[in-house]
């Protein structure tokens, strides 16, 4: 008796992408989840031939038009081999074994561009290797919607104005900015963004230019000690360049404080339903003035 090995060539067979790939959402600067798939190959991961998702290998492409692909930190990524791109970028291709490949797919995410909301495309295209030859490619697409989600307004002014008793003043250098709301490429700017503000002095009135393009809101009107103004934040700035303080006849901080408080709330510009304020608490030094008898 004689025992003859015989070799029975290796034929690749075609396997199967199977998973939904449904369109995808998140909210703006969050980062979203691929969508999940599995690979059938039942015809060529046999135990008998020895070959397993383990020594089996498969290479993943992922492509956005803008968002950045994050690989996860798990020990799997150490046994991948990058040919393209690298963490972080708009596009990455790896390759590993196949369960190795298909656990980093499922932990990687992409986090939109900062403070940029809409839609993208991403790809996915799959190849299995075999014999160091990419084979069967499938190709998937889907759409990430990144919602837009508001960001909080800011202030800026300056540390202290300074004034004599009975002397009106201009109460320069106080300026909102919403800057990361702003998304030029959709045609928001401060001309779009509305808002709100808020001017309070405790003894004192403030006012605005008359012809300001501001409304004046809740009751109150210029040329007092508490009113509110809505309006574009292009046209809130330029009524809040003109803003003056006049203070009570005789009246001087040598004893009682005075401050200028200024509050924004933006309306949830930016989208979504929760508003953001911001606001600032400046203090006014009235000198007093010796009169004569």
């Amino acid at each position: 008796t004689k025992t003859l090995p015989i070799t029975v060539a290796s034929l690749n067979d075609a396997y199967a992408v199977i998973g939904d790939f449904l369109d995808v959402s998140t909210i703006e600067d969050q980062a979203a989840t691929l969508p999940a798939f599995i690979i059938d190959d039942s015809s060529d991961l046999t135990e008998e031939n020895g070959v397993t998702s383990a020594n089996a290998n498969l290479q993943i492409t992922i492509e956005t038009e803008g968002g950045l692909i994050s690989l996860p930190t798990s020990p799997e990524v150490g046994n991948l081999t990058m040919l393209n791109g690298a963490d972080n970028s708009t596009s990455i291709t790896f390759i590993g074994s196949m369960a190795n490949a298909l656990t980093v797919y499922g932990e990687t995410k992409i986090t939109p561009i900062s403070n940029e909301w809409g839609t993208e495309n991403v790809v996915i295209t799959i190849h299995e290797v075999h014999n160091a030859v990419t084979l069967n490619p499938v190709v998937k697409s889907y759409v990430l919607t990144v919602i837009p989600d508001n960001d909080a307004p800011s202030i800026t002014a300056p540390n202290e104005f300074v004034t004599n008793e009975d002397a009106s003043m201009p109460l320069t250098g106080i300026r909102i900015s919403d800057a990361s709301d702003v998304f030029l490429a959709k045609g928001v700017s401060y001309d779009e963004l509305m808002a709100r503000v808020t001017v309070q002095v405790g003894h004192g009135l403030a006012s605005i230019p008359a012809n300001s393009n501001v409304t004046f809101i809740d009751g109150t009107q210029n040329n007092a000690s508490l009113w509110v103004i809505e309006g574009s934040i292009t046209d809130l700035n330029a009524a809040i360049d003109g803003l003056v303080y006049a203070p009570n006849e005789n009246f001087h901080t040598e004893k009682v404080k005075e401050n200028v408080v200024i509050a924004v709330d933006d309306l949830a510009n930016g989208g979504g339903e929760t508003a953001a304020t911001a606001y600032v608490t400046i203090p006014i030094i009235i000198l007093p003035v010796n009169e004569p008898l």
